[in-house]
C-alpha cells in the first residue's frame, strides 16, 4: 500500500490548495483580517463535515487563530517551547489523483536572545474513506530565523514510512506567526516536494497550529 495511494479524500483538497502568507512572510494580517490567506473549509460545510474528528479540530483552530493579533517577537526572551497539530495534503502530480491527507504532531522550540528556532513534524496518521494508517518517520527543520512577529524555516525536510516501509522524501519551508500576549500560540504553514522510491515529485502544502507548552 503506497502512502501517496492508500487514501482518497477529495473533498479534502480545499485545506490547503489556497494557503499563503498575507502581507510577506505572515508577519501581519491583511485587509480582510486574516495573517493568512486560506480556502480551508468552513465549519458546517459539506467539505469540513467529510473531515475526521481530528482535522476537524485543527481546521477550526487554525482559522479561529488566523484571525488574531500577531506577537511581536522582539518584546520575548529565552527559549520556549510548543506543541500542536500539523494536516498535510499530498497531491499526486502524476496521476491526477485526489491528495493524500495526514495528519500529525509539531513541536517547536524557539530561542528569542537569538531569534533562532527548531522543530520536528512526526506521529503522522494517513486518513482514508475506510481505514487510517500509521505513517512512520519524522520531518525536521533547524536554524529558522524569527524576525517580527513570525519566522521562517527553510530547511524542512526528511524522510516518511507508509505501513510497506516505502520510503518518502520531504523537503521545503515552514512559516509561522506568534499569537497573543507573550507569544503563547502560534500557527503557520508549510510547502514543499516529496519524491518516492521511483523517483516520482509531488507536492505538498500543510497547516499548524500550537500552543506554548
Amino acid at each position: 500500500m503506497g502512502m501517496k495511494r492508500s487514501v482518497a479524500l477529495g473533498l479534502m483538497l480545499p485545506l490547503v490548495i489556497s494557503v499563503s502568507a498575507c502581507g510577506g512572510g505572515g508577519g501581519g494580517s491583511n485587509g480582510g483580517g486574516q495573517i493568512y490567506d486560506s480556502d480551508v473549509p468552513a465549519p458546517g460545510s459539506e467539505e469540513f463535515e467529510a473531515m475526521p474528528p481530528e482535522l476537524q479540530d485543527l481546521v477550526t483552530e487554525f482559522q479561529e487563530r488566523n484571525s488574531g493579533t500577531p506577537s511581536d517577537a522582539s518584546t520575548l526572551a529565552g527559549p520556549a517551547t510548543y506543541s500542536g497539530a500539523v494536516a498535510m495534503a499530498i497531491d499526486d502530480n502524476e496521476d491526477d489523483e485526489n491528495p493524500t491527507i495526514l495528519l500529525g504532531e509539531i513541536g517547536l522550540t524557539a530561542d528569542f536572545d537569538h531569534d533562532s528556532i527548531s522543530g520536528e513534524l512526526g506521529s503522522f496518521t494517513a486518513f482514508g474513506d475506510e481505514e487510517t494508517v500509521a505513517i512512520t518517520g519524522e520531518l525536521t527543520f533547524t536554524n529558522g530565523v524569527i524576525t517580527g512577529s513570525s519566522f521562517l524555516g527553510t530547511n524542512l525536510g526528511g524522510t516518511l514510512f507508509d505501513p510497506d516501509d516505502d520510503g518518502f522524501d520531504f523537503s521545503g519551508t515552514i512559516e509561522g506567526t506568534f499569537l497573543t500576549d507573550g507569544g503563547g500560540q502560534v500557527i503557520g504553514i508549510l510547502a514543499g516536494t516529496i519524491t518516492d522510491g521511483d523517483g516520482s515529485i509531488d507536492d505538498f502544502d500543510g497547516i499548524f497550529s500550537a500552543d506554548k507548552d
